[in-house]
């Protein structure tokens, strides 16, 4: 019901609530139904769940997500009026004003779009050989491969600074790296405007967008920049249910498109573009009334979104990666070159651990560790923990044997057993997550020489800080150390280990219960005001919990390395 809409938008505005507080609390039929009213954001996502579609279906909008400062770029309309009536001097005049454009922003990418392939290819032509221009041109009587090659030509900082496009680089390319927009002409259709100005205004553009408009005075363009401009605004922001307008005076305009420009033409194009203009702000009235607010709250959450935006550039730990990255890459032999400051090419040659890096091609690859420039950068990979050479090469390395046993020595006159165990759940079948609740967990065990537990005196890292190569003498001695002494102290560690992972184990079981036992009891009380949810929805999670119970029951402790660590002077 719409009320409902606007009862989430007065909760969310701090109005007072009055009399709808009684009929709020109807629509929320559910144990604690006058606890949840007590909190505003409450009532509203609790509103969300069971009158919203927000389970399955996220929608956003510009002005939601500028919310959060992520800002769009500017888009800034140029007019150019260009000279000439007959098609041929238009031509020479667009050749022109082209050679001119790119003479004046040599420094900066410009896209061009247009709606012909034969324009394009005739234009590329000449700003070559008459001007003898960087351009390229991206049409669809190319090769997949030659776009391809084009448009990487385009982004390279060094390439071409001027790409000339058919209608096809209007849809699905995206050129963020460009900050210049040339409509060599201009569609009827808003639709296909956005589309083509879509190019450039995205997430990524580092800049404002400059949109240039050539045309020819008293001509069918100037009309249409006319139309696009003073009815939907369409330059400068993305108009709202333009293409519905557009239809409604589709058919006026066209005839108009037919008709020599006169004064009666003039008078009559005057009188569209008041009807039209009216027509479009009574649409956006429309829309403001029957947007679904239930679906934004979902699609858009204030407070934990931008908390999940933190947890998501806290786990990237950018710098962590170079230096692991980087020291990898010199330990296994593989040879790089710094393309600056974020950036590598990897040349696997013909190094003995290549095997070791499934995700590198056999030619090198290009990658950086700046998510923003890899948004700008198309033929820069974005190398990230989740990436195949990192997680795929570390996977290889951590499952071999080597380094699973080994000896070092310190200062202090101890020795001393350092093991690392895993635990982890019994094998299941990866579409039940069961990483959610039970993750691959480490289990650290010091021991000195008489079973003594000191895993809470000393961790790791000041561990590995006082380690130094063992000496021969001391080497030979290690080798006489009673065997049957070491293995008292792996299994009391193994003991010790298992201790600890009953813990976790109680930890995870009821971090778990908990969860699939809210949501199950979350889809059923929507299942009786809801009919989008499904009997078949509320079983799912019923086997995922089934399913993860008998993996969590499963669960082994493994010992995955251990360490001896002897005094220096063992043996002198």
């Amino acid at each position: 019901p719409l009320y409902l809409a606007n009862a989430t938008s007065g909760l969310l505005a701090l109005e007072p609530l009055a009399g709808a507080l009684g009929t709020i609390t109807e629509y929320l039929p559910i144990a604690g139904g006058d606890t949840l009213i007590a909190s505003r954001r409450a009532a509203v996502l609790a509103l969300n769940d069971h009158y919203g579609t927000g389970r399955v279906y996220f929608r956003n909008s510009r002005s939601v997500v500028e919310l959060e400062h992520c800002a769009f770029p500017k888009r800034n309309l140029v007019r150019h009026s260009l000279f000439g009536t007959k098609v041929t001097e238009t031509t020479d005049s667009m050749v022109s004003f082209l050679a001119e454009f790119a003479q004046t922003y040599s420094k900066e990418k410009a896209l061009l779009i247009c709606s012909s392939a034969k324009q394009v290819i005739e234009w590329e032509k000449r700003l070559r050989d008459d001007y003898a221009l960087k351009v390229v041109s991206f049409h669809e009587e190319q090769t997949l491969l030659a776009r391809d090659r084009n448009a990487a030509y385009f982004e390279d900082p060094a390439g071409a600074t001027l790409l000339l496009c058919s209608e096809i680089g209007g849809e699905g390319r995206n050129f963020q790296h460009a900050s210049h927009l040339i409509l060599a002409d201009l569609p009827e259709d808003p639709d296909v405007l956005e589309q083509r100005i879509g190019r450039l205004d995205r997430i990524g553009q580092a800049s404002d967008i400059s949109i240039h408009v050539p045309f020819v005075a008293k001509s069918h363009t100037s009309r249409l920049l006319r139309f696009h401009d003073e009815v939907f605004s369409g330059f400068t922001a993305p108009p709202k249910g333009a293409h519905e307008i557009y239809d409604l005076f589709r058919e006026e305009l066209h005839a108009l498109q037919e008709k020599t420009i006169t004064k009666a033409s003039d008078e009559a194009f005057e009188t569209l573009l008041g009807k039209a203009k009216a027509a479009y702000q009574a649409q956006l009235k429309k829309i403001e009334a029957g947007r679904d607010r239930l679906i934004e709250i979902n699609s858009f959450d204030p407070i934990e979104g931008p908390k999940f935006a933190r947890m998501l550039e806290a786990s990237e730990r950018v710098e962590e990666l170079k230096i692991y990255f980087e020291e990898l890459l010199d330990a296994m032999g593989l040879h790089s070159d710094d393309l600056d400051a974020d950036s590598l090419f990897v040349d696997p040659g013909h190094g003995q651990y290549v095997s070791y890096f499934p995700g590198l091609p056999p030619e090198g690859l290009s990658f950086t560790f700046s998510r923003t420039k890899a948004l700008r950068r198309t033929d820069l990979t974005l190398m990230t923990w989740d990436h195949p050479m990192v997680n795929e090469t570390l996977a290889q390395l951590v499952g071999q044997e080597f380094g699973n046993v080994s000896v070092a020595a310190w200062a202090k006159p101890l020795l001393v057993l350092d093991c690392t165990f895993v635990f982890e759940a019994a094998s299941t079948n990866p579409k039940w997550y069961a990483d959610e609740f039970f993750p691959t967990t480490p289990i650290r065990i010091l021991f000195e020489s008489t079973g003594r537990d000191i895993t809470d005196k000393i961790d790791a890292d000041t561990l590995q800080k006082a380690l130094t190569a063992l000496s021969p003498t001391a080497a030979a001695f290690v080798k006489k150390l009673p065997g049957e002494r070491v293995r008292g102290l792996l299994n009391k560690a193994m003991s010790e280990a298992q201790g600890k992972s009953q813990a976790i184990k109680r930890e995870a079981l009821a971090k778990m219960n908990e969860a699939i036992d809210a949501e199950i009891a979350r889809l059923k009380a929507f299942q009786a005001k809801n009919k989008l949810v499904s009997e078949v929805e509320i079983q799912w999670w019923n086997d995922r919990k089934a399913n993860l119970l008998h993996a969590f029951s499963g669960a082994q402790v493994r010992l995955d390395s251990f360490m001896l660590v002897v005094p220096e002077t063992l043996g002198s």
